[in-house]
């Protein structure tokens, strides 16, 4: 999930609990709903991660979270000296409030061959990250790197997670993407040349959101949840969205 709002939708829909992951916006004053419900989410700057002691403190439980290290995207990250000089200090202080799930990065253009060599360094990079990282003891349980591009076009990017995106919608990342990975199956056929199984005229679809035996679909105002049946899908509930 991007945001806060989007992973509570899920969470107050789901019969069984499920991992949820919130990669990008938590306002300060959710924190403490996130914390206590054991949502997962990204550390991208030292202040989300002493936001989040300080409420884990407050609830006497472990914040789940996931290190996001900056690599070479330079858009958001903690870099390897602010991780050794700061983070993993303030990680060391704190085990009792802390499971590192996670140690992630973001390999941006992926699906472009122009990109190669920035993203080879990216993954160089990032494996001194988790060294330094394993070295002090800080061991994530799930590296993951790979979005859509980069789980078809680098297999050392796939590790223990892969984030898929695009390619979960059935589209390439690129027309790029789709010639390598063509070119190097025997296979020629396309794997994510769709059909169309069910079309919902009356419902203005969000997102979709596919859940091992379940399809959540967010509509303007309305939830709703999906079974899988022979050749199709079968709708068997509706929750209105306030």
């Amino acid at each position: 999930m991007f945001s806060y709002s989007e992973a509570i939708r899920v969470y107050n829909c789901l019969s069984n609990p499920q991992t949820i992951v919130i990669m990008g916006w938590i306002a300060d004053q959710n924190m403490h709903d996130v914390i206590e419900k054991e949502i997962e989410f990204f550390i991208f700057n030292l202040e989300r991660l002493e936001i989040a002691i300080n409420c884990a403190k407050q609830l006497n439980r472990k914040a789940n979270i996931h290190i996001e290290a900056e690599t070479g995207m330079n858009r958001s990250g903690l870099g390897k000296e602010e991780l050794k000089k700061q983070l993993i200090p303030l990680i060391k202080a704190n085990q009792d409030y802390l499971n590192v799930v996670g140690l992630c990065t973001h390999l941006a253009g992926a699906e472009s061959i122009s990109n190669h060599s920035r993203i080879r360094k990216q993954l160089k990079k990032y494996d001194k990250i988790a060294k330094v990282l394993e070295e002090k003891a800080i061991i994530p349980k799930y590296k993951h790197v790979a979005n859509s591009a980069a789980s078809f076009i680098y297999p050392k990017a796939r590790m223990d997670i892969v984030r898929i995106g695009i390619m979960l919608y059935g589209f390439w990342s690129s027309t790029e993407v789709f010639i390598q990975y063509m070119h190097n199956r025997d296979n020629k056929t396309d794997p994510l040349n769709i059909s169309m199984v069910k079309q919902f005229k009356n419902i203005q679809s969000k997102d979709v959101i596919p859940l091992e035996n379940t399809l959540l679909m967010i509509g303007d105002n309305t939830l709703y949840q999906f079974v899988y049946i022979e050749n199709g899908v079968q709708q068997i509930s509706a929750y209105a969205l306030n």
